[in-house]
């Protein structure tokens, strides 16, 4: 695992490639992460799978597809895993295929719109996006359907971004919180409002107790057993995720923030969020990273809040390739590149990965110890 990482540190400070070179890069970047995501012991991760997902799997074999719709939340994601198991009934080839979507729609989105591949695999790691390949499955199922959606939303095929989001939904239903994204990129300037968030963090912080007893009060009167599980849980958010993901958009706008309204001129006629050059408009990512921020500033009244916040944090890593490819100097560039490189995976070695129970790796032969 430190090897991968370190292999992505390498490349990450490279310029672009040529878009076959780019294309055989991100492929072979895919399947390597699909590997290890797929023949990982159960164990690796955050328990998710070894006390839920495996047992879940093994329970589903003898009912009905009634029973699977009357006993699960999010059923449709249990009657997919009920028609795989007429292929095979082994939680390891369960494990390896299901993981596949979630890496292959983080490769192909890298691949189409980012301009430096390396760095964007880096953050993918460092921001914690791809813990949540060995851990949350039916969070990661959603959560590829999202990024196609918002790749359809880039492209202009709205009608297949709401679609897509509902097909998400059905994964898991905190997927629907994506269709906001659309409404918010009708406003003016919206970094103006990341102040706000800072407001909001603040208040979720010191308030905690307060907000959650709210919250509380809101769910009861819905007559949602969501609260009860929250308390029971006992889990506390922090702000570490909001601060990380102000720090980065705060210096890119600060830094590059002229620059970006320059070329945000250049937009295509064919989307309002695409540039002529091919790559996201820089509104739209700027609203992307608004609602992360939104949504990370709210995790500690609802823990879960940072696990919603990658459903739109992982356009920050298309975000800082394209900021950092607006500075002129080619070599005060090529440094950028790889501090931000060498941050990301200092960050995902000794933070993400320890935290997350990623390291030390164990593939699915070897005993986990």
């Amino acid at each position: 695992m430190a090897e991968f990482i370190l292999l992505f540190v390498a490349i990450g400070i490279l310029p672009r490639r040529t878009l076959r070179e780019k294309k055989i890069y991100c492929i072979s970047v895919c399947i390597l992460m699909c590997c290890l995501v797929g023949l990982r012991n159960i164990n690796i991760g955050q328990l998710d799978t070894v006390r839920g997902y495996i047992p879940e799997f093994k329970r589903i074999l003898n009912m009905s597809y009634k029973d699977i719709f009357v006993q699960f939340k999010d059923p449709i994601f249990y009657v997919v895993e009920k028609l795989w198991q007429q292929v095979s009934t082994n939680e390891y080839v369960f494990l390896f295929v299901f993981g596949i979507p979630y890496n292959a729609s983080i490769a192909y989105f890298i691949y189409k719109y980012s301009d430096y591949p390396g760095i964007s695999f880096v953050a993918v790691m460092g921001l914690s996006i791809w813990k949540y390949a060995f851990t949350g499955m039916r969070h990661v199922m959603a959560a590829a359907f999202l990024i196609c959606a918002f790749i359809a939303l880039v492209e202009n095929k709205k009608k297949l971004h709401w679609t897509l989001i509902i097909i998400a939904a059905c994964f898991h239903s905190t997927a629907i919180i994506f269709f906001i994204v659309y409404p918010l990129t009708k406003f003016k300037k919206i970094e103006r409002y990341i102040p706000l968030t800072g407001i909001i963090a603040l208040f979720s912080f010191l308030l905690r107790k307060y907000m959650l007893s709210l919250i509380g009060f809101i769910l009861s009167l819905l007559k949602s057993s969501r609260y009860i599980r929250y308390s029971q849980v006992g889990e506390v958010g922090n702000l570490q995720g909001y601060l990380l993901n102000l720090l980065i958009i705060t210096v890119l706008l600060f830094i590059y923030g002229t620059r970006s309204k320059i070329r945000e001129d250049n937009i295509s006629k064919k989307s309002a969020y695409k540039l002529n050059t091919g790559n996201i408009s820089f509104k739209l990512l700027d609203t992307m990273q608004f609602i992360t921020l939104i949504l990370y500033a709210l995790s500690p009244v609802i823990f879960e809040f940072s696990r919603v916040a990658t459903f739109f944090g992982f356009s920050t890593i298309v975000l800082i390739p394209q900021y950092i490819n607006l500075e002129k100097n080619e070599k005060t560039k090529i440094i950028i590149r790889l501090v931000i490189s060498f941050c990301f995976a200092i960050l995902f070695l000794f933070i993400v990965a320890p935290r997350g129970n990623l390291i030390p790796y164990y593939f699915n032969w070897e005993q986990y110890r």
